[in-house]
């Protein structure tokens, strides 16, 4: 990973001598291309031996996932250990991605039916009644008003 160490190196090297700017684009060039890099190594290793043909499977998006997670882990670890500001933000810019990736697209695949919750809603001097909650976005109208039910009593 030779092309983000370099970039880093560079960014590390100008700070203090030209402008901020200058220095956080640099690093943040090198963080696109370490992110590149594990995300390539990852695409490489399940769409052998063509790289890039074939469907990502839910594995692999998953791994998508882990491997990010763990690399702004690891760029957390490095700016509390090297005391530096641009790893720690490049960590949280890393680890923001992730999270938006996992619930932009991993839970986007999830299918089936949630199952229904039951909540327990105390009231004063009774045992409590259970509501039981639908998980469908658009209840049939049979169902009741708002997909409630209640049901029990005390």
């Amino acid at each position: 990973m030779p092309c983000p160490r370099v970039g880093l190196t560079l960014s590390y090297a100008v700070a203090g001598r030209r402008p901020a700017g200058y220095a956080n684009t640099i690093a943040g060039g090198a963080l696109v291309l370490a992110l590149a890099y594990v995300t390539s190594e990852i695409r490489r290793l399940y769409q052998r031996p063509h790289h890039a043909v074939g469907p990502t499977s839910g594995a692999e998006q998953y791994t998508y996932s882990i491997a990010w997670l763990a690399f702004g882990v690891v760029l957390l670890g490095i700016g509390v250990v090297f005391n530096s500001q641009r790893a720690r933000l490049a960590s949280a810019a890393v680890i923001a991605l992730t999270i938006l990736k996992a619930f932009v697209i991993d839970m986007s695949t999830l299918t089936g039916r949630l199952p229904r919750a039951v909540v327990h809603v105390p009231r004063p001097g009774a045992g409590g009644d259970r509501l039981a909650v639908s998980a469908d976005p658009v209840p049939p109208a049979s169902r009741g008003i708002g997909g409630l039910c209640r049901t029990g009593g005390g």
